[in-house]
């Protein structure tokens, strides 16, 4: 039976977020983990000095790599090298991952050790925290709705007529990175995090491979908790079909898209009549969108992603 002792908590820091990142690493030596490893990821000067203080000052306990040169390497390259640095050069076989404005709520580890020692066959077990986004939030294990076979981009013309609601059950599909518990065989099992995805999409795609190992399985731990100090854009009301077309930056909407078309379209294929169909049809409206406000170059962009996605061009996009 394993204890918090063998847990490395990887938290990914990127840019400047300094104030988030001291309150999720007070709470997270608060859970009292074996290890803290903080990657380094495009972080400012200052972060960086905050970082030498806090290792000076906790005894060990807390450990660093940086991507070379401090290359920003986006979600999917800073949690691979966190998580291979960990496997690579540390005792620990639990692993935990947090973004830097995750912060746990206190007894989150233990929780997450007493669901993992209590399961059957828990070394290819995953646990995923619970994300209090919102007080008003309830503590519901529900299954994420999975795209239909033939869908594009999740779309499906179905959906409009056809409602599905997430259900309740033990296990779900995938996991977002934030909260995310995994052991050190069931890593080497679906591999590292792929960093060609850079962001968007890529924390669904590796924690999906596991339905696809033997016994593997994703469980909610409801009993450990993180609160999202910096809620994330689609998790704050920002993310739908308009704000995509419009509003959304250059590079979100790029990554989002073409990462979103790769994932759906190697997963949940279906048939290619009903794939093009709905492709088209969502092309057709977001066409309309962009053209109604002045955003035509935006449709280009959309285009190129779609295609990229489609065609497996993933990678950095400049």
């Amino acid at each position: 039976m394993l204890n918090v002792d063998d847990v490395c908590i990887v938290v990914l820091c990127f840019g400047d977020r300094l104030d988030s990142l001291r309150k999720v690493l007070d709470a997270a030596c608060r859970e009292k983990p074996g290890r803290i490893l903080l990657v380094e990821n495009c972080i400012s000067d200052r972060v960086r000095t905050e970082i030498s203080k806090q290792i000076k000052g906790k005894g060990g306990l807390l450990v660093r790599v940086s991507s070379d040169n401090n290359k920003n390497l986006g979600s999917a390259g800073g949690y691979a090298l966190g998580i291979q640095h960990a496997m690579h050069t540390m005792a620990q076989s639990l692993y935990w991952l947090l973004d830097d404005d995750n912060i746990p709520a206190a007894g989150s580890l233990n929780s997450l050790m007493e669901h993992w020692n209590n399961s059957p066959d828990n070394v290819n077990l995953a646990l995923s925290s619970y994300r209090q986004r919102n007080p008003a939030d309830t503590q519901v294990k529900q299954i994420p709705v999975l795209p239909r076979p033939g869908s594009f981009m999740r779309f499906h013309l179905l959906n409009l007529f056809v409602k599905r609601k997430p259900c309740i059950a033990a296990s779900i599909p995938y996991a977002a990175y934030g909260g995310f518990f995994i052991h050190r065989k069931l890593v080497e099992k679906i591999k590292l995090p792929d960093a060609r995805f850079f962001l968007y999409q890529d924390d669904l795609e590796w924690s999906y491979r596991i339905n696809f190992v033997g016994s593997g399985r994703i469980e909610k731990c409801l009993g450990s908790i993180i609160t999202d100090s910096e809620p994330s854009w689609w998790s704050s009301g920002k993310y739908t079909f308009i704000s995509r077309v419009v509003t959304a930056d250059r590079d979100r909407i790029f990554y989002d898209i073409r990462n979103r078309v790769f994932f759906v379209r190697s997963n949940f294929p279906g048939n290619v009549f009903y794939y093009f169909i709905n492709k088209y049809f969502y092309l057709f409206v977001t066409l309309l969108v962009c053209a109604s406000t002045l955003r035509v170059g935006r449709f280009f962009l959309i285009l190129k992603a779609v295609s990229d996605g489609e065609k497996g061009r993933l990678g950095k996009f400049d």
